[in-house]
Order: C-alpha cells, then structure tokens, then sequence
C-alpha cells in the first residue's frame, strides 16, 4: 500500500503531537538532575548552587507543576499512540521507536514525581 500524502501528513502531526507530550517529562528531569547535582557538590553551603535570582521561585514552581503533569501526558501520548496504530497512522518502524521513547518518558517521569513529591525535593538546594 503506497502511503498518501494526507496519511503522511497525519503521521507527522500525530508524531508531533507525541513528541510534545513528552517534552515536559525531559525539561522538569534535566532542571531536576542539574539542581541534584549541584546540590550534591556542597549541600552545606550555597557555593555551588545556581544563582537565578528573581527566577527562582518561577522556575522551581514549574519544574514542580511540570513533574506532577508529565506521568499523565507520558500515558495520553502512549494511548494515542496505540490508537494511531489501531487505525494504521503510525508506521512499523516508527511505532516501536514512538513507543519505546514514550515509555521511556513514562518511567522518567515517574521517578522524577516520586523524587519531587516523595518528602523533602532536594534538587530544589541546587539553586538560589
């Protein structure tokens, strides 16, 4: 069957879509992971600490937002994923890679919220 172009065109819009839902997930992890390993560099003093000033409380506020949102946007991209394939929007080869990145994205996700939500969020020191 030789694909056409609205077919393709959905493939990307849908792919689009997919990746978007994701993003989230990677943006509130690398903030976490950079603010846990600048914590972990001095924890007792503010010298290694990211110095954002005004931006601080914005930016912590949205990692956090984000953290809590990206476990539920990871699943709408993986359901939206199997249902593109049900309906043969998705090809074979890109399926498994849309999925294995959304799954991916899941798991990260979720140990990013029990990282954030599970007690005291100690990426949060990392910055100042």
């Amino acid at each position: 069957m030789v694909p056409s172009k609205e077919n393709d065109a959905g493939q990307r819009r849908s792919l689009k879509r997919m990746i978007w839902l994701a993003m989230p997930t990677w943006v509130a992890f690398v903030i976490e992971a950079l603010g846990g390993w600048r914590y972990s560099k001095d924890s007792y003093s503010g010298t290694y600490a990211i110095h954002l000033g005004a931006f601080r409380d914005p930016v912590i506020w949205l990692t956090l937002a984000a953290v809590i949102v990206s476990p539920m946007l990871a699943v709408t991209g993986l359901i939206m994923t199997v249902r593109n394939r049900a309906r043969q929007l998705t090809l074979d080869r890109l399926f498994a890679a849309v999925l294995l990145f959304l799954i991916i994205s899941l798991l990260v996700g979720a140990g990013s919220c029990a990282w954030s939500c599970g007690g005291h969020p100690t990426w949060v020191s990392g910055y100042e």
